[in-house]
């Protein structure tokens, strides 16, 4: 497991981007009710710029990006803007997980195929010796369970 501290800053800003938007949006002019102020091409437009740093795994590159967009866009309408850093737990494979038995006779097993990793495992080189078991399982008289 690899832990790396980065920011929940997408999920945070964008709470507060969208929930101060309409707040900006509805303290303006006197007689401007919410649809009026409401434009569906800056709302898609928005999305599109989102949608545009792929997804946005916490802690990735994409995630900065598009909370360093969001907090931008905040600062257009004048807001304060403060980006917490928060630590998170991250998993990542850095190399591919090799898979091999050596004897009675070798044989390589394939990645997502033959075997997976599970998501936080650790890391290391194991070398075991495993043990066959044939259990007795009535009614049958006979297994071969391993």
């Amino acid at each position: 497991m690899k832990i790396r501290l980065h920011a929940l800053r997408l999920c945070v800003i964008s709470c507060l981007f969208f929930g101060l938007w309409v707040s900006v949006a509805a303290a303006g002019p006197a007689g401007n009710d919410i649809q009026a102020l409401y434009r569906a091409d800056e709302v898609f437009s928005q999305e599109e710029a989102l949608v545009s740093f792929g997804p946005r795994v916490a802690g990735s590159p994409a995630e900065l990006a598009a909370a360093e967009y969001i907090a931008d866009e905040m600062l257009n309408f004048g807001l304060d803007v403060q980006i917490q850093v928060f630590g998170i737990d991250y998993f990542e494979e850095l190399s591919p997980p090799v898979m091999e038995r050596i004897a009675p006779s070798p044989k390589v097993y394939a990645a997502g195929i033959d075997f997976a990793t599970m998501t936080y495992s650790g890391a290391g080189d194991v070398k075991a010796v495993v043990q066959a078991v044939d259990l007795l399982i009535p009614p049958t008289g006979g297994s071969t369970s391993g």
